[in-house]
Formats: C-alpha cells, structure tokens, sequence
C-alpha cells in the first residue's frame, strides 16, 4: 500500500471518508440480509422527504426515499430505496441497478465554501437537497470523472436527532453467518475506463498524489474460480493503480483485455465501485465455507503476487455490491 500526500489546494482535500450509500430496490430486505449474513445491527429506518435546492438536475422536484443506516466495518452503511418522485438515487437504480451512488465525507464545516470551490473548478452538482428542512447535503457530479460521487453535508446547528426521526429500528440478538468481530472495511475497489484519467482527477479533487500502478495479468497456468466455475488459464489484463485516503484504500482497476467480472461491470454498469473488501482475513477459509452454505457462490477468485489470494463474493443481488476477502499464505 502506498501513502498519501494530500494537497490542500485541492478542492476536497484533508476529508475522512465516513459513509457509502448504497441504492437499493427494497432498504428492508437488504438491511435483513446483512443482519443475517454479517450480523449487523441495528438498522434505523426513515422515511424522508426531499427538497431539492438550486443547482439539482431535478428542480422543483419532492423525492422521497426509504433509508436505512447502521455502523458496519468502521463506516455509516445507509442502504437508500426510491420511493417517489425523481432524483439522483431513481435515476442510478434505472440506468445502473443496485449498486454504490456515493462515498460521503458526513458533516463538513465549510459546505457551502466547498460546494462554491467545486463550482469554480468546474465540478457541478448531481443533486443537492435538504431533509426535513434540516441541514443540507450535496453530491457532486462526479459519476465519469471520478466514477463515483461524493457526498458532504452541511453541519447542522441542531441535533441530527431531532431532524431525522427514524420510523423503526431493527435488531436481532441473533448471530450473523460469518463473525465481523474486528474487521473493517478497508478498501474501495473502483472500474474505471482509464486509471491514468482517473488518477489525475482524483489528484485534483481530493489531493491524492502518491499512486502505486500495478499489473495483473494471467498466465497459462492460472487457476481460479469464475462465476463459481473453476478455470485454467483464463486470459485477462487488468491494469491497476492503489492509493491510501486516511484509512481506505482506493483500487482502480481498468479492463484492458481478457475475461474478468471488471469487464462485465464495465460493459453491463459502466464505470463505478465494484466491491467493497475486508482485505487480508485470518478466518478466510470459513467464511468462504459459511457463505457459500448460505448459495453465495465466488464471483471470480483467484491467485495473485505469489500467496495472496482475492474472492469476490456474489453478494449483489442479497446486499447490493459484490464484498471481497483475501487470504495471505505464510
């Protein structure tokens, strides 16, 4: 892993990513199917009503949304369901499916300084709203040049508790499949069409500068699984580049030939995260085992870097992104 040297001209500089935001088609069941496979609790649920500020895509419109938010791997999880009207989260589950909308950095201070700096650098809004007339967040429209948005939040003059009143919460003394206890989402793995693009916009907007690109390439002799099939020799190239923004890691990963689960997502969602890692797990076997009791099969796994081995589980359709562990052999 490399480090980062944050630029502080850069616009969203010297940020913490705190939240993903996952859009989903049904918040409730999503919510229960990560209760049950990773045993996380407890969900809150909302029902919001947005108002869209000047500079959305959609003014004058009154979305609402379903959102359900817990803590999860050392981030805020909020799972986000359409519910009516037309926004930003109805137009990504329409053109894209479910997936990650955004990454958040939460409250910021100078919000409104940040979202004019954004306008300056010309870097527009993809939606901007308020909740309950309460404090007022921003995603920018970043879907090509960074292949995700971003997401800051006005900090609010009063308790997000007393704008947010959640509907129902949902807990279960029951255990997950798999046991979380410890482990933390450590990595944001992103297809993109270009990295070395990629890699320049994210210089400019957030200061990352220190990339460590990297190849991956198959052999004749490689082994893996795909789609739940095991392979041989499988041909693909993946061209990638790593960075380090506070405690998560950023892969990019470029298709540049071959078979592989980035080239369907390029080809099926077009650029965007991918999946979601715990990285190097020392219970990795069984939690293979145990998912794959649970008809979760390995979207592609494989051998990379001598002893380290990558799975991507099939978890798109139970929790709305692909999660990847990694084994380490001694």
């Amino acid at each position: 892993m490399s480090t980062v040297n944050i630029d502080q001209s850069a616009v969203l500089a010297g940020l913490e990513i705190k939240a993903i935001g996952l859009v989903v088609p049904d918040a409730i069941v999503t919510a229960k199917n990560y209760a049950h496979l990773f045993g996380a609790c407890c969900w809150e649920f909302f029902d919001l009503e947005l108002e869209n500020c000047p500079g959305d895509k959609s003014p004058g419109n009154r979305a609402k949304i379903r959102m359900a938010s817990t803590r999860f791997g050392g981030l805020n999880l909020n799972l986000i369901q359409p519910l009516a009207g037309e926004d930003s989260h109805r137009r990504f589950l329409t053109e894209r499916g479910p997936g990650i909308h955004h990454v958040s950095f939460g409250f910021v201070d100078d919000h409104d300084d940040r979202v004019e700096r954004l306008g300056s650098a010309g870097i527009g809004i993809d939606m901007q709203a308020s909740i309950a007339g309460g404090p007022v967040f921003t995603y920018t429209d970043t879907q090509q040049s960074l292949c995700t948005r971003l997401e800051i939040v006005q900090a609010p003059t009063t308790p997000a508790e007393k704008v947010l009143k959640s509907w129902g919460i949902y807990n279960t003394e029951q255990k997950g499949v798999v046991d979380l206890t410890g482990k933390q989402l450590v990595q944001l793995g992103i297809v993109v069409d270009d990295v070395q693009r990629v890699t320049d916009q994210y210089r400019k907007l957030l200061g990352i500068e220190d990339w460590n690109y990297v190849e991956f390439k198959s052999t004749d002799s490689w082994q893996g699984v795909f789609h739940d099939i095991p392979v041989t020799g499988m041909d693909f190239h993946i061209r990638g580049a790593l960075a380090n923004y506070g405690n998560i890691q950023l892969e990019l990963l470029e298709p540049v030939s071959g078979t592989s689960t980035h080239n369907d997502f390029l080809m099926q969602h077009g650029p965007g995260i991918h999946h979601i890692s715990f990285g190097v797990i020392p219970d990795y076997s069984s939690i293979l085992s145990a998912m794959q009791n649970q008809d979760i099969v390995v979207e592609m796994g494989g051998e990379i870097d001598g002893g380290i081995w990558f799975t991507y589980l099939q978890t798109q359709a139970s929790l709305g992104t692909i999660f990847e562990i990694v084994r380490q052999d001694a």
